[in-house]
């Protein structure tokens, strides 16, 4: 699945703070679902913006960016907030809002709704709304996701127990409608090697201007040996920079052999 996500709000004009502060909260659970989702393959966008200045002006930015990609969904994490409450043994829970009832977000908003109260929050449903920025002025199936109220203690009792973690993956598991395997994240990338090699390629492969199948195609090499003078890897995928500056192809196993 290919999927944007991002975090509401930012430190210039921050969310809510309360028992928990929305902007920090909200940008762990972005990403630690980006890394759960890339681990178990699918394309991941993280469209948060830390550059606007006001409401609107982040909102705009948010839209821009998710706009810029053709994805299943587009999914925005947020902490609720109305009113700060103590500990009662009764927390307030889980929402999401849709644009409407038609929405071909629903069932993935179900889902993950079903997995968060299986945490243990109280799933409070589908909201409806026209008039939400972020809703209305997507091009793709949008969610907004109230994860849990930050002005309700035992909302944050829990979510602390729980940790952002396990909270980040029900939400994952929830929207591409499968579980994901504990420890499944991409290997982290190693340092970009310097040292020139070769490879031969058993096919004709794509060179693209940057790293990673979503940067725009240059040519396409036909099959020979090649010298790779820097790597970098995607995900899981090693990337080699042709000698000569032409771009970066995959030098995947799949499709070279390193001389």
């Amino acid at each position: 699945m290919k999927i944007n996500v991002h975090g509401g709000h930012n430190r210039k004009v921050p969310g809510i703070i309360s028992y928990l502060d929305e902007v920090t909260e909200d940008r762990k659970i972005t990403k630690e679902v980006v890394s759960l989702l890339k681990g178990a393959g699918n394309t991941v966008y993280n469209c948060t913006d830390d550059s606007g200045r006001t409401q609107t002006g982040i909102l705009k930015n948010i839209c821009k960016k998710c706009n810029a990609h053709k994805v299943d969904f587009d999914v925005s994490f947020h902490l609720n907030g109305i009113k700060k409450s103590k500990k009662d043994g009764k927390n307030k829970g889980v929402e999401i809002w849709l644009y409407d009832k038609n929405s071909k977000a629903k069932a993935a908003a179900q889902r993950v709704l079903k997995e968060l109260a299986e945490l243990g929050f109280t799933n409070r449903g589908i909201k409806y709304s026209k008039s939400l920025y972020f809703l209305r002025n997507t091009k793709n199936p949008s969610m907004l996701v109230e994860v849990c109220f930050a002005d309700d203690e035992d909302d944050v009792i829990l979510y602390k127990k729980l940790g952002a973690n396990k909270i980040s993956k029900a939400i994952a598991e929830g929207l591409i409608n499968k579980k994901i395997a504990a420890g499944t994240k991409p290997e982290s990338s190693p340092k970009p090697v310097s040292k020139e090699f070769k490879v031969k390629t058993n096919t004709k492969m794509t060179v693209r201007e940057r790293p990673g199948v979503t940067s725009k195609k240059v040519m396409t090499a036909p099959i020979g040996v090649y010298t790779i003078t820097e790597t970098k890897y995607v995900g899981k995928t090693p990337w080699g920079r042709l000698k000569g500056g032409a771009g970066w192809m995959s030098i995947h196993s799949k499709y070279c052999k390193r001389l």
